[in-house]
């Protein structure tokens, strides 16, 4: 009995004095390394600001109203003012230029057209002067090397007549002389205008006529 307690003491002892072993280290992990830091970007450059200059009625458009007898057309209408707008350019107009078309100055004012009392006023005011026909010789002394006139020249000035209006310097752009063809065919005067001519002469021969015209007329013709 004695020895039985005395090895079952020392295996209890034994069991006590062994300790366990220690669970290996893990390994360290690497610390990641940082980032390299994004440059920040470089403060936005402001636009520089245009000084304000005087144009000296470079974005203005001027239309006259024709002075030669019978003419009814303007060369511009409210419409196309507007359009010019969207665009950057002011029109100035001589009070009354589209009265004959059935325009009144109203009309234009509500396109944020500018009045003006006559045309050399308009002349003061716009470089690029639009007309029908080119202005009246009493005109001629108020132009410039500063003014472009878009008009038809011929045939109400031919030979003489048309140096003398060129000697005042301004640029003339006859739009009679504009080429028919494809891409120019928007500004064909020529074309548009004898077509209007062409129904006008019918009406006005029938009104001569007195009789019945035997063919069927359409908006398209004859």
């Amino acid at each position: 009995m004695a020895t039985a307690k005395k090895t079952r003491s020392s295996r209890s002892a034994s069991a006590r004095s062994v300790k366990p072993e220690s669970a290996s280290p893990e390994p360290k992990r690497a610390r990641p390394q940082a980032r390299a830091s994004r440059p920040a970007d470089p403060a936005p450059v402001p636009a520089p600001v245009p000084a304000p200059v005087d144009d000296n009625g470079a974005k203005r458009v001027g239309v006259l109203k024709e002075s030669v007898e019978g003419e009814a057309r303007v060369a511009l209408l409210p419409d196309g003012c507007k359009r010019l707008a969207s665009k950057g350019l002011q029109v100035v107009f001589e009070k009354g230029c589209g009265a004959a078309s059935g325009f009144t100055d109203a009309d234009y004012l509500a396109v944020g057209a500018e009045p003006a009392a006559s045309a050399k006023a308009v002349l003061a005011k716009a470089r690029t002067i639009v007309s029908i026909f080119p202005p009246e010789p009493s005109l001629w002394s108020a132009l410039s090397v500063r003014h472009v006139l878009v008009a038809r020249f011929a045939p109400t000035l031919s030979g003489a007549r048309l140096d003398e209006l060129a000697a005042s310097g301004a640029t003339l752009f006859a739009l009679e002389r504009i080429p028919r063809i494809s891409r120019a065919q928007s500004m064909d005067i020529l074309s548009s205008q004898a077509n209007l001519l062409g129904y006008f002469a019918v009406i006005e021969a029938h009104q001569h006529f007195k009789r019945a015209i035997p063919l069927m007329m359409t908006a398209a013709g004859a």
